[in-house]
């Protein structure tokens, strides 16, 4: 949280010890946005899923001593095992069953997607199905656009690449 609350206030507030003309500043200020950012807040920590199964060993392995040790056991640390199991189970399982439908999901919606380009073919700038973009046509290609097929790069405005 500090690096990133770092790095907002190098973006609006930068210090400037090369003293950098203006542009320059505003430069390196678009360069800060344009950044990739990483992020893992997404992903789901094993940690938690081990405290469990890590409980339910020793709830089972308590059990297992007890057996040895009384000849008329309790059976509370089975049960509290077995349902510790069980909820690590169903957790997993309906993790599982969310990524696997929202990765569906995320597929349908990039086929619903249309995949048009700006051509300029004889001189007049249309809206074509990506397919019909063929060797020769120009492509005009925005920000947002899907780049129908292998082009070559004649002029560019802040163009990032992969």
């Amino acid at each position: 949280m500090n690096a990133k609350t770092n790095s907002l206030t190098e973006l609006f507030r930068p210090n400037n010890p090369k003293r950098l003309r203006s542009r320059e500043l505003s430069n390196t200020r678009l360069n800060l946005l344009k950044k990739e950012i990483q992020t893992t807040d997404h992903l789901i920590p094993l940690s938690f899923s081990i405290l469990i199964w890590v409980g339910a060993a020793l709830c089972l392995i308590a059990y297992l001593i007890e057996v040895m040790n009384k000849p008329n056991p309790s059976r509370d640390n089975l049960y509290l095992g077995c349902v510790l199991v069980a909820v690590d189970l169903v957790c997993g399982l309906f993790s599982f069953v969310q990524n696997y439908r929202s990765t569906r999901i995320m597929k349908t919606f990039n086929n619903m997607l249309p995949s048009y380009a700006h051509c300029v073919r004889d001189g007049v700038l249309r809206e074509r199905a990506t397919h019909e973009v063929v060797k020769g046509d120009v492509v005009r290609v925005q920000a947002g656009d899907i780049v129908p097929a292998d082009i070559r790069v004649i002029d560019s405005k802040g163009f990032k690449g992969w």
